[in-house]
């Protein structure tokens, strides 16, 4: 059952409500506020599963946080310069609520997992449980809805973006469930919260015409991977 609820808390809520922050805000922005699960992930670990951590963690989350800040900075220059406040703020909004939302589930899934897999080596079988129960939540409501027909009429060059993308987060979701197993919380989502330094190079790559590359942005990035830096050390 605990499996089941970890599959639905992150592949289903986190994940839905991640990939609408990347709609509002650009992946690069999006990650920044997945920043925000470092804190949060550590306070579960140290309040609910008695983790320990050094004296860093008084000063990494302030390097850590500094990059949401820089998101909102940037969006709010980015609204007077254009002259259009009213759907750019809105965006933003929508973004980094969906973005607090899919804080809340991944952080909240990281340590059910890491009390139900710990010591247990299961973090495979406890993954593929969690897709398999995420899949039969969201099969229904992929039918229910019509989504399903949405997805048929998309482009085939499309598709096959959509199928790379999730192979990718399938394999990084599995490795989390087996980093999950081995260590503690405040050590494994420290170390993923430097992804935000692959979507940028990944993104300068494939979208630099979509994303956001402020001196905000890039500098929020820095100090957000300085800060998990600090804090597993």
């Amino acid at each position: 059952m605990s499996l089941a609820a970890i599959g639905v808390f992150q592949l289903v809520i986190g994940r839905y409500c991640f990939y609408r922050s990347i709609g509002c805000l650009g992946a690069n922005q999006a990650e920044l506020v997945q920043a925000i699960q470092v804190p949060a992930s550590v306070f579960v670990g140290l309040t609910f599963l008695n983790e320990s951590m050094t004296v860093a963690i008084s000063f990494a989350p302030i390097l850590i946080m500094i990059g949401p800040g820089l998101v909102l900075v940037s969006r709010a220059r980015a609204t007077q310069s254009t002259g259009s406040p009213t759907g750019t703020a809105s965006r933003a909004k929508e973004g980094m609520l969906y973005g607090l939302v899919a804080v809340v589930s991944f952080s909240a899934g990281d340590g059910l997992a890491r009390s139900v897999l710990a010591g247990t080596g299961l973090g495979l079988a406890g993954g593929m449980l969690g897709y398999l129960a995420a899949g039969l939540v969201l099969a229904p409501i992929v039918f229910l809805t019509g989504q399903f027909a949405v997805v048929r009429q998309t482009p085939k060059s499309a598709v096959r973006w959509f199928a790379l993308s999730s192979l990718l987060t399938f394999s990084a979701q599995l490795s989390r469930y087996l980093a999950l197993a081995v260590a503690p919380v405040t050590v494994v989502v420290p170390l993923m919260r430097t992804v935000p330094i692959f979507v940028l190079v990944f993104s300068f790559l494939i979208n630099k015409n979509l994303e956001v590359f402020s001196t905000a942005v890039v500098i929020g990035i820095l100090c957000t991977v300085a800060g998990t830096i600090f804090l597993a050390l």
